[in-house]
């Protein structure tokens, strides 16, 4: 049998269940896990899926060269791990063709893909900017998102 490098968690359980001193571990009836540490893990699962900040929040990143090109998505669900979310793209409105304010439209469209997050409000990946009716067939493009407060951005395809 391997032997199991302990932590101080392990210390501390073992401790708290009076072993002063230790020889091996293999005869010991130890659960894989307290009931504290599944009632942290529920509250952790509870806040990370539906109830989390980001679900429903729309999110904006803004590339081109030579132009501004606006991208918006909207959040739809968050992982167990709360390190990723689920989004969809969201259409553009106020937007002519050439340049002119735009805004985050109502309408989820295309596949579902995912974005890690990296702090509160900033999160990144790769995300679909031609979309197609699969995931498969979209092209992508590596992005940096943050939550858009609504309101207008300026977009210009004009070189």
């Amino acid at each position: 049998m391997p032997k199991k490098q302990l932590t101080q968690a392990d210390y501390d359980l073992l401790a708290s269940r009076g072993v002063t001193s230790l020889t091996t571990v293999t005869d010991l009836d130890v659960p894989a896990s307290t009931p504290k540490t599944k009632k942290v893990r529920k509250a952790k699962k509870a806040n990370t899926i539906e109830n989390h900040p980001l679900v429903g929040k729309t999110l904006h990143t803004s590339w081109g060269y030579d132009m501004t090109i606006n991208e918006f998505c909207k959040v739809l669900s968050v992982s167990p791990t709360g390190k990723t979310v689920k989004c969809r793209m969201v259409g553009k409105e106020g937007f002519d063709g050439f340049q002119g304010p735009v805004s985050a439209g109502n309408e989820c469209f295309g596949p579902e893909f995912r974005l890690k997050i990296d702090g509160e409000n900033n999160l990144h990946g790769s995300y679909p900017y031609i979309v197609r009716e699969t995931k498969k067939d979209s092209s992508f493009h590596m992005g940096y998102f943050s939550i858009h407060h609504g309101g207008t951005v300026w977009e210009n395809h004009m070189d």
